[in-house]
């Protein structure tokens, strides 16, 4: 029982704990570049997927069922056809770190995220405009109840003022540098906090944009919206294009990726080989999980 519950737990967290993942993605890009257990999770997305959508919307026992249903053709549709292009993705980012990176890198890099991201909720839109249709009004005041609670708590984990915003944001940078390079000289910390404390401000930017989709997200349900309407609907909630999202947004947001390829190619540059080793190897160990997954599902 101990091992199941920490097997759980760890499922949990590797899931991640944002409304789009959960509401249509059905697995994360950014398990690509977290370092989370990528494996375990995804032999288990069938559980995670219909844990979270219960957690949101209190399933009935019809729902679970049709939900099952649509998850497995989903998942192996995504394993025979998304992971391989994961893996090639990967095998191309080691050659190029391996070389040193470049501003051109960086902005392939950003090119493929968009385009992973963009598949994964094509693939998901259509069973999930259908799950939707099937959602009752109490169902959507749970759900409704579930996301302001979890949006006050994003809220309050980036309460305080600009600065430490900035001080946890570094924290984190380094956590996860270390995570995928080893230790850090004393000099790469100082270089990378100060960089990554400049980056822009964005948490509250991010944080009134998550509480303008959950209202979008809501009031559609509440809609009754059907077929290709309701796809198109969500499709903008979830991802919105730069007309969708507006002027101030786009800048902001391309902002904020010239800010992190900048502290990526300084990071870069610091490396040294040892460290560059140890973020190859760390590449190549979820390269070896998804060629895993392709050919023993």
């Amino acid at each position: 029982m101990a091992r199941a519950k920490v097997e759980e737990m760890q499922l949990r967290a590797a899931w991640g704990r944002t409304l789009a993942a959960r509401l249509v993605i059905l697995l994360s890009v950014g398990w690509l570049v977290s370092g989370c257990a990528l494996t375990l999770s995804y032999r288990h997305a069938d559980w995670l997927i219909e844990w979270q959508a219960d957690h949101y919307f209190d399933l009935t026992s019809g729902q679970h069922r049709d939900l099952r249903s649509r998850t497995a053709g989903l998942l192996l549709r995504h394993r025979t056809e998304a992971l391989p292009e994961y893996a090639a993705f990967l095998g191309e980012l080691k050659e190029r770190l391996s070389k040193g990176l470049s501003p051109g890198d960086m902005e392939w890099a950003f090119a493929a995220y968009d385009r992973f991201r963009n598949d994964l909720v094509e693939r998901v839109l259509h069973d999930g405009s259908a799950f939707l249709t099937t959602v009752s009004e109490p169902q959507i005041r749970h759900v409704e109840k579930v996301l302001i609670h979890e949006e006050r708590k994003a809220r309050e984990s980036f309460d305080g003022s600009r600065d430490a915003r900035a001080s946890t944001r570094a924290d984190k940078a380094l956590a996860l540098a270390r995570k995928w390079i080893g230790p850090l000289q004393a000099g790469q910390v100082a270089q990378l906090r100060a960089s990554v404390r400049a980056l822009p401000d964005v948490e509250p930017v991010w944080l009134e944009s998550r509480r303008q989709r959950r209202q979008a997200f809501v009031a559609l349900l509440r809609e009754g919206a059907r077929g290709q309407h309701l796809a198109d609907r969500l499709r903008g909630i979830v991802n919105p294009s730069v007309e969708q999202s507006g002027s101030a947004r786009a800048r902001l947001d391309g902002e904020w990726r010239a800010g992190v390829t900048a502290v990526i190619l300084e990071l870069d540059r610091l490396l040294t080989p040892l460290q560059r080793g140890r973020a190859l190897s760390s590449i190549q160990d979820v390269l070896d999980d998804i060629r895993t997954l392709t050919r023993d599902p």
